[in-house]
């Protein structure tokens, strides 16, 4: 059993207000690449894209200017692929999902000297494992059953929420934005917690247990 499609990607080309015009410089990406056919493979050539620079433009400059004009501000962004390592959409196996690392700012065109660079950094980086999610889509190792009493389960047999709370909040922050240095050289730091709620819809939220045992008394046989 397996689904397949196909979709249409659509990016933002230009900006234009009453006095200025901002355009997108788009690149190739590493990863989201798009699938061969049916059976999964992946393409090394289409795929998704990426942001690489902003350019604002006074209209004046853009209309008037002939060959290359001057941008009077340029946003640039720098990406890595360290999160997420071992994704099946990157034909590279030591890399994983595409990672901003920093933005900086150029003015009037001058690419050499840059100014204002945000630097960010993020939390808990495990590697790619379809199987590695429960039954809400939130990360979680198949590991991380040992903590309920189940050492030989995976998360196919239990794919129910992690209760340790500790486990479950650095489960939560996996592959997010935990720190982001500011050009003053402040830094701003993000915590993350799990989702935490008494009732699904109009029930009581309930929690999984254990079966100590079968019986008709409190000796009943052991379950192992």
């Amino acid at each position: 059993h397996f689904t397949y499609g196909k979709r249409e990607l659509w990016y933002l080309n230009s900006i234009e207000s009453k006095n200025m015009i901002a355009t997108f410089v788009l690149g190739p990406r590493d990863d989201g690449k798009a699938a061969n056919d049916e059976l999964g493979g992946v393409s090394a050539t289409d795929g998704m894209r990426k942001l690489e620079r902003i350019d604002i433009y006074s209209k004046a400059e853009w209309i008037k200017t002939s060959g290359v004009k001057k941008p009077i501000k340029s946003i640039h962004f720098e990406y890595d692929y360290q999160l997420c390592t071992g994704t099946p959409d990157n034909g590279n196996a030591n890399e994983g999902k595409l990672t901003l690392k920093s933005i900086y700012f150029t003015y009037n065109g001058n690419e050499k000297q840059f100014k204002n660079r945000y630097y960010f950094k993020y939390h808990s980086n495990p590697g790619y494992d379809r199987t590695a999610n429960d039954r809400w889509g939130s990360y979680k190792p198949g590991t991380d059953n040992t903590l309920d009493g189940f050492s030989n389960l995976s998360n196919n047999d239990y794919p129910f929420s992690v209760q340790n709370k500790a486990k479950a909040d650095q489960n939560a922050g996996a592959w997010t934005l935990n720190e982001v240095t500011l050009p003053s050289g402040a830094k701003i730091n993000v915590e993350y917690e799990s989702d935490d709620y008494a009732y699904v819809q109009d029930r009581r939220a309930a929690q999984m247990f254990k079966i100590a045992g079968f019986g008709s008394s409190q000796s009943g046989t052991a379950v192992t």
